[in-house]
């Protein structure tokens, strides 16, 4: 545990020293610095880490840095790849192919890789928060960076969605429209973020006057009947699924979402409902006229509930979960750069809480993902 927190630590005061610096006369260097070591902390980190931290690490990790050795050319390596146990998609692999051939070390790749899911989340963060940077990509290391070690295609892809999102809510439709095929051709499950510009473009409009958006005239009775049917899911989840349980069709999804009682759905189910009603909350500190992005945002993160009930049929659906629990970093740097007052209100305390019981209970205590404890052969921790 204590290789994550330091290195979240020094990243996030790197972070934060970046963002500070670039309001200072002559700062810009000194941000560029602060950002590029902040990122290298955590990059490092994953590159020499062993093969044993995380899942995909020993798995479709080592199988595709090996045969990126020992391939002649791309055309033979995608060959063995498509040919493999693992569904690798085309330009996550011609990305493994390009580092491995390039620099030829574990490190390199494991680092690349790290790199690759890492730089969109910092570039949407930097973007959208105008102060404060450090907060909420200490949020986004607690949530996501492990899991990173263990889902590698899918981590990658969520950044890239989450960069053709806000292209959409910028009104940049062409580069909304290349980020998300980049994202689909990482990982196939990155095409759920094609429903996310869908809803943006269909709740919402922007003002041909002010230039500001706003809310269709029923979208808002659209949101606020699906979140009130999100909230009733939340409180009576249990219930429901054990009145659903011996029905027909919809109703054993609602049997497998309970995961059979098991303490790794229960714990999953305490973080997705903190995170949800943080997010919920969180909008009321947020200025009205950045409103309209806080409900969105909150909202995507609304739909890890319906993914989560959904999860327990097949573990593919339950990770799609990430893709809505990301936008919190966006969210929070809203709330911190377009908020009424700076004082910490309830539901962003209820957020911090959700994302440090995600990584102290579910990743160090119950051991998600696989990555903690952490052991490193080249850095001599065993």
């Amino acid at each position: 545990m204590l290789p994550y927190l330091s290195t979240f630590m020094l990243a996030t005061v790197l972070f934060e020293v970046g963002k500070s610096a670039e309001s200072l006369r002559r700062g810009r260097l000194i941000a560029v610095l602060a950002y590029v070591l902040a990122l290298f902390s955590l990059c490092f980190l994953a590159g020499v880490r062993d093969l044993n931290i995380g899942t995909d690490t020993g798995g479709y990790g080592a199988f595709l840095y090996q045969q990126g050795l020992v391939a002649d050319s791309f055309a033979s390596y995608l060959y063995v790849v498509d040919n493999s146990y693992w569904d690798v998609a085309p330009l996550y692999a011609l990305y493994s192919y390009v580092v491995v051939k390039l620099f030829g070390t574990q490190f390199a790749y494991f680092f690349a890789v790290e790199l690759a899911v890492v730089l969109p989340v910092f570039l949407v963060s930097r973007r959208i928060c105008a102060r404060h940077l450090g907060v909420p990509m200490l949020l986004y290391m607690l949530i996501l960076y492990i899991p990173s070690f263990n889902m590698m295609r899918q981590s990658v892809a969520l950044g890239f969605v989450l960069l053709a999102v806000l292209k959409v809510m910028d009104g940049k439709l062409v580069q909304a429209a290349l980020l998300e095929l980049v994202a689909a051709l990482i990982h196939s499950s990155a095409l759920i973020g094609v429903v996310f510009c869908l809803l943006w473009c269909f709740l919402f409009r922007r003002d041909e006057k002010t230039n500001e958006w706003g809310n269709k005239k029923w979208s808002q009775i659209l949101i606020f009947s699906s979140l009130v049917v999100i909230v009733v899911g939340i409180l009576f989840f249990r219930e429901i699924a054990g009145f659903l349980s011996g029905a027909a069709g919809i109703g054993r999804l609602f049997a497998y979402g309970t995961h059979n009682g098991s303490e790794f759905g229960t714990s999953s189910f305490v973080y997705v409902v903190l995170l949800v009603t943080g997010a919920l909350l969180m909008i009321k500190a947020v200025d009205w006229r950045w409103r309209v992005h806080a409900v969105f945002f909150s909202y995507l993160v609304a739909l890890c509930i319906p993914f989560y009930i959904l999860s327990g049929i097949d573990n593919t659906i339950g990770r799609m979960m990430e893709y809505c629990a990301l936008f919190i970093i966006p969210y929070v740097g809203i709330y911190f750069s377009k908020s009424h007052a700076h004082d910490l209100s309830f539901g962003f305390l209820l957020v911090v809480g959700a994302c440090m019981f995600r990584f102290f209970f579910c990743f160090v205590w119950q051991g998600f993902s696989a990555a903690v404890p952490y052991t490193s052969t080249f850095l001599g921790i065993l």
